[in-house]
């Protein structure tokens, strides 16, 4: 029974738009690693208070196996602004990348950004919508950099647009926990020059120029082998511990679903999920997280995170609309004629005269029952004789009680038991005194 009203509330169409999944769904964690400098660079705006200089949003621009970053504060978060930092900020200082990760934003997802990367032939790739894990470089930067600029002062605060710079270098210039290596030496080959280098001084390097070059490509090498395999090792435990939560099914092909909805502004009672329905089309990774959806109405189709969709029930199937015949049948005895005349005998006096129970028609009856029926257990007729007589007279008038203390109580006033005897041992002494 609990199963079948499960499955019947699983499958209740206004249930399924309404309610969100709960515990929400925890897939197993992916990974956007890289092999060398330069072959992914992400990328992805945030948002702070408005400077006093009018801007308020940064385009942070940063490596992936370096973790080389660059942050740039803007008044805007327009395709042309980021096509013109891109060149200038990143292609022109530091080279192309081969590959460009972004969200689905439609400043990355434009037709300026497209034509940009046709002209220097760099591969495009974006995150599925809603899921900010998918780009973790540049949301772990930002999060280092609002925790920096939230020391600042209250009067500094207001100018911290003059300090973004002085940030993102001490960034740079310090080991990063995943690679061993600071973002700088890793792109560059060489350890930065720091204000305290120029103040206690540093020994210079005596080898020539072919040696120097010779050891510089040997210790760049040795440093790029070791990030790999520090990285590759922090991926992996970082992946251990999430994956330890992984909960909640994933939809597999075929399955019908539904997508989250993000309604903007007030949407506490809002439905949590779109009446479109989809059709799961593809799993576009072994784990199953990016999927492929395709519109039942329309045909379009999606490319959506696993936690942005939800399973649906459509088909109800069948369920049993009253008890199992097992539970349902009861089994019955023949009534004999003298239980039908008794029960008829019953129900005309109680007609007539109103009269509710057993007393007084056991009394009349005298030998109608004998001593062992009547106190021994009554049988199933017996009980089916004494319902259908109480259903009978359901309307009729009650009749009074017989008891002599009908209506009397013990203790009229509900008074607790040592109150009440205080309230007698009070009485006994005023009794007393009087005769006294």
């Amino acid at each position: 029974m609990f199963a079948d009203v499960q499955k019947w509330v699983k499958s209740c169409e206004r249930c399924n738009f309404s309610k969100r999944v709960m515990p929400s769904v925890v897939t197993p964690m992916g990974h956007l690693l890289a092999t060398r400098p330069l072959e992914v660079v992400a990328m992805d705006f945030t948002t702070l208070e408005k400077s006093s200089d009018g801007k308020e949003d940064v385009l942070v621009i940063t490596d992936v196996f370096t973790k080389f970053t660059v942050a740039v504060a803007t008044k805007d978060q327009k395709a042309t602004t980021v096509a013109r930092i891109l060149v200038t900020e990143w292609f022109q200082k530091y080279g192309i990348p081969a590959r460009l990760h972004s969200d689905q934003g439609r400043n990355f997802e434009g037709e300026v950004i497209k034509a940009l990367c046709d002209m220097y032939q760099v591969r495009k790739s974006r995150t599925t919508p809603y899921h900010p894990q998918g780009n973790a470089q540049c949301e772990r930067f930002n999060r280092t950099m609002h925790d920096l600029l939230r020391t600042l002062g209250t009067k500094q605060k207001k100018k911290w647009t003059g300090y973004l710079p002085e940030l993102v270098y001490t960034y740079n210039v310090t080991p990063h926990s995943s690679t061993g290596f600071s973002p700088y030496e890793l792109l560059f080959g060489q350890k930065p020059w720091l204000p305290v280098d120029f103040l206690l001084g540093r020994e210079e390097q005596a080898d020539s120029s072919v040696e120097w070059v010779t050891h510089h490509r040997e210790k760049l090498a040795e440093i790029h082998r070791l990030t790999r395999q520090n990285l590759g090792t922090a991926a992996t435990h970082r992946k251990r511990r999430h994956d330890a939560k992984v909960r909640g099914t994933r939809p597999t092909k075929g399955d019908i679903v539904l997508i989250r909805d993000h309604p903007p502004g007030r949407n506490k009672i809002q439905d949590a999920w779109k009446t479109e329905k989809y059709r799961v089309v593809e799993q576009i990774q072994e784990d199953g997280s990016p999927l492929l959806l395709e519109s039942l109405e329309t045909g379009a189709r999606k490319r959506l995170h696993i936690s942005q969709v939800k399973r649906m029930i459509e088909d109800k199937e069948e369920l049993p609309q009253r008890c199992p015949e097992e539970v349902r049948q009861i089994p019955q005895k023949d009534a004999s004629p003298r239980e039908v005349e008794r029960v008829e005998k019953i129900a005309h006096r109680e007609k007539s005269q109103g009269v509710t129970g057993w007393e007084n028609v056991d009394a009349e009856e005298g030998d109608s029952r004998d001593d062992s029926t009547r106190t021994g257990e009554e049988s199933h007729s017996e009980v089916l004789a004494r319902k259908e007589a109480n259903r009978y007279n359901s309307g009729s008038k009650t009749g009074r009680p017989k008891r002599v203390t009908a209506g009397r109580h013990s203790n009229v006033h509900r008074l607790p038991r040592s109150a009440k005897i205080c309230s007698v041992m009070k009485a006994l002494c005023g009794l007393l005194e009087v005769l006294c």
